[in-house]
């Protein structure tokens, strides 16, 4: 190799490997600290999903009067906690898993948690080292897992009222 061309080879490896940046970012992270607060559905049939807008993969179905937490909002959709119906997915290669207790510690960070068992399925959030799953299952190269704490859903903002604590 000529002088020089590792170095080169190197910096177009990484501008391969990262993806711009808004396309990872989650829109409420932009936006000013949220107050957090229940929420109650107010129609019927309604779609959790996994990102603010229908393009992206429904992760429940739910009725009018379903709880929720309201952890943000992007446009007229409010970000949730990830109701616990819901199952998830991470590469079975970040997971060191305890057999006997199906409890799994997470061995790298930013690892994505998925709605599907594949690479292209849309990403709901992140774990780092150190933390715990819990694991429900596996596919293939995957473990299902329950929600994470660091994982969020999205729900129509029309189809959502605030319930107000009871005095």
């Amino acid at each position: 190799m000529k002088p020089g061309t590792h170095l080169a080879v190197m910096i177009l490896a990484a501008l391969c490997l990262t993806a711009p940046a808004e396309e990872n970012e989650d829109p409420a992270a932009k936006e000013k600290p949220f107050d957090v607060y229940e929420g109650e559905v107010t129609g019927k049939r309604v779609n959790i999903r996994s990102g603010a807008g229908t393009n992206y993969t429904r992760l429940l179905k739910v009725n009018k009067g379903y709880l929720v937490t309201v952890t943000g909002r992007h446009d007229d959709w409010l970000r949730i906690r990830m109701p616990d119906e819901c199952f998830l997915w991470i590469w079975q290669d970040y997971v060191s898993l305890d057999t006997e207790t199906n409890v799994g510690e997470v061995t790298a960070d930013n690892v994505n948690v998925r709605v599907e068992p594949k690479l292209g399925a849309d990403v709901v959030g992140q774990v780092d080292k150190g933390m715990c799953v819990a694991v429900t299952g596996d596919e293939e190269d995957w473990y299902e897992i329950r929600p994470p704490s660091t994982t969020a859903a999205w729900v129509h903002s029309y189809l959502v009222q605030r319930v107000e604590p009871e005095k």
